[in-house]
């Protein structure tokens, strides 16, 4: 007997109003497929949350540089079905009966008249784990131009960059977010500039991911440097 594999997918563009996130805009698509396979019941449920900038010129450099290409413009039956059978080929290679929820989340953390900085959140939960990735992205405010470390902090960021992640990471050093030594895989020497960051009110926050400046146990791990010290504060 075909057992029946559920899709649930839905889509929403939201956003707010506040001095730094200027008038975003607002879509509502929601769309439910029901597909048969003799293999498996897979549940899977996919909601997203993307704020995006009215500015049209923004809003492309937001949808292509920000959200990775995924095209929330023309978000239509056809192509929210498209998404739900990629999903479904990717999870259906893992086998087994299994439920799933991934919410996608695009913020605007900060904008003014030069910078708007953007965070693409991926939550992934089954029945055994949840994870988080994140992804920070840097725009001209002016031109939607995606700016790099060396645009925004020089051509000798690396090795100012690493000195001041390690400088914050010290105090965080306590053995919830960071471990309390050192050792010969996780030390200061790989707190490096990812490129994965974001601007805040007044600092640059840096993201790593697990297992990249931590043990797993650690998870996700966020550094803050004041913006003032590294010539970003307006």
């Amino acid at each position: 007997m075909k057992k029946i594999l559920f899709i649930l997918l839905v889509i929403t563009i939201v956003g707010c109003t506040s001095n730094k996130k200027e008038s975003v805009s607002s879509e509502v698509v929601e769309y439910d497929c029901v597909l048969e396979s003799d293999t498996l019941v897979l549940k899977l449920q996919y909601e997203a949350k993307v704020e995006l900038p009215s500015d049209e010129m923004l809003r492309d450099s937001v949808i292509v540089y920000g959200l990775g290409e995924v095209d929330y413009k023309k978000s239509n039956k056809r192509i929210l079905k498209n998404n739900a059978n990629s999903w479904l080929a990717e999870l259906s290679e893992m086998g087994g009966d299994n439920s799933h929820k991934i919410s996608v989340a695009g913020e605007i953390t900060y904008r003014d008249s030069t910078y708007l900085s953007y965070l693409h959140i991926i939550r992934w939960e089954d029945d055994w784990i949840i994870r988080h990735i994140y992804k920070g992205t840097i725009f001209d405010a002016k031109t939607g131009e995606v700016l790099s470390e060396e645009d925004l902090f020089g051509a000798d960021y690396k090795r100012r960059v690493h000195k001041l992640l390690v400088k914050y990471a010290t105090p965080l050093r306590n053995d919830t977010i960071l471990p309390s030594y050192e050792d010969n895989l996780y030390n200061n020497d790989i707190i490096q500039p990812n490129g994965n960051f974001i601007f805040r009110d007044s600092t640059v926050m840096y993201i790593f991911h697990k297992y990249e400046i931590a043990y797993g146990a650690f998870g996700n791990v966020f550094i803050d440097i004041p913006k003032r010290e590294l010539g970003v504060e307006n």
